[in-house]
């Protein structure tokens, strides 16, 4: 498969959290391509046969709970298209101390269901990334499993 990997990191989390999940599919014969959504094409949704959204949750323009702001350039391109049945999978970085935990999460959720796209696996929401690392990874990778299993093989 062809597979969109649009992400966008403040420290660094989200990057290494896609990579892992990049490398776990492009294992399976999988071709990744991992892009900051600044760098991203409305139309290469429609050329890839799954997209991920990553990115942590932050306080944008005093709304807590957003998407990384390189997403909002991307995401305001995809108003008013479809791309009906089209796999997505989205993958978060938060701080449970926060009142929206993983907001970009439900953010990302909103987008794909008015792109009429469907999620292929449960969203993922990960908590403080750096502060219990060898559990956040393993939970990357067991959800990376899961994308894995759901995809058809080659």
């Amino acid at each position: 498969m062809n597979i969109l990997l649009l992400y966008a990191t403040n420290s660094g989390g989200t990057q290494q959290a896609s990579q892992m999940v990049a490398s776990l599919l492009q294992e399976k014969g999988h071709t990744v391509s991992m892009k900051n959504p600044k760098e991203s094409k409305t139309d290469e949704i429609a050329g890839a046969d799954l997209i991920i959204f990553a990115s942590p949750s932050w306080d944008y323009q005093d709304k807590e709970g957003q998407p990384h702001e390189d997403f909002f350039p991307f995401l305001e391109s995809l108003k008013g298209k479809t791309f009906e049945n089209k796999p997505f999978a989205i993958l978060g970085l938060g701080d449970s101390s926060y009142a929206h935990f993983c907001g970009a999460v439900d953010e990302f959720e909103k987008v794909v269901q008015n792109l009429k796209g469907k999620l292929v696996v449960p969203s993922l929401k990960i908590d403080g990334y750096y502060l219990r690392m060898d559990e956040n990874n393993q939970t990357v990778r067991d959800w990376g499993s899961k994308l894995i299993a759901v995809l058809p093989t080659r």
